[in-house]
């Protein structure tokens, strides 16, 4: 029995210097390889600053000629034509023609704006969207993975002229290079959310120019409310109450606030 135990005691004492090393061995391993981290952060660095020159350069090519806006003249932009649709139980035929008002103002105003909509609609691209009970959806929306133009149904709420300038918000948007939109994708690695500014100042500007053409470098709030009794009263007649759903009551508080 002594004898087994001074031999393991023995295999033992030998082992250790056997693991030292093997520590220290490691422990270099690890230190050589941080003292490289400082040339892959900078390798790292290089390889980001590349990607986004070269995204700027894309973006820098431009989206092409823009078709300007010209003046409304004959048609009433502040008319109300279609709250009705908004009605949970209305058909896509009916909320396609509820836009005919706003495609007739652009047919004026902006014919390659009104033209390209019906070509999507007429390429089953244009999609009647149901978030009417989320507060934060967007009115329309441009899908540029799949080229569709997703219409909501709060949409209908505003007047003729507005959804017509929202139209050309989404065309811009169509118009928008692929650079751009990589751009804004890197844009979450350090902003949080992401930094919006880059894909919609474009669309901002352009939905602007529309409205000043439209409403002629100014909105009127007597007519904007006048608009809005008007609706009231016909849906009065009809019995339906749709100026008492959340984004038509959003939309009367925004225009109360117009100067």
């Amino acid at each position: 029995m002594p004898s087994i135990l001074g031999t393991v005691m023995t295999r033992d004492r030998q082992a250790w210097p056997f693991l030292g090393h093997l520590l220290i061995k490691q422990i270099r391993i690890a230190v050589a390889d941080l003292r490289n981290v400082p040339r892959y952060v900078l390798h790292a660095l290089i390889g980001v600053a590349v990607v986004c020159g070269l995204l700027n350069l894309w973006a820098s090519h431009g989206d092409g000629n823009l078709p300007g806006a010209s003046a409304l003249f004959g048609l009433d932009p502040y008319r109300i034509s279609s709250a009705h649709c908004i009605e949970d139980d209305t058909s896509v035929e009916a909320r396609w023609n509820g836009l005919a008002p706003a495609l007739a103002i652009l047919d004026q105003v902006n014919p390659a704006v009104s033209t390209w909509f019906r070509e999507k609609h007429d390429n089953g691209l244009v999609i009647f969207g149901d978030k009417y009970s989320d507060p934060a959806a967007a009115q329309a929306k441009y899908d540029i993975f799949r080229g569709r133009v997703v219409v909501n149904r709060e949409l209908f709420c505003e007047n003729d002229g507005t959804i017509a300038a929202i139209l050309c918000h989404e065309y811009r948007h169509s118009r928008q290079n692929l650079g751009k939109f990589c751009q804004h994708v890197l844009s979450f690695l350090v902003v949080r959310g992401g930094n919006l500014s880059i894909i919609e100042n474009d669309a901002v500007i352009y939905e602007q120019n529309v409205q000043n053409a439209i409403f002629g470098n100014g909105r009127s709030r007597a007519k904007e409310l006048a608009a809005w009794e008007h609706s009231a009263q016909l849906r009065n007649q009809n019995s339906k109450h749709v100026l008492l759903s959340p984004p038509c009551i959003s939309a009367v508080a925004k225009t109360n606030q117009l100067p």
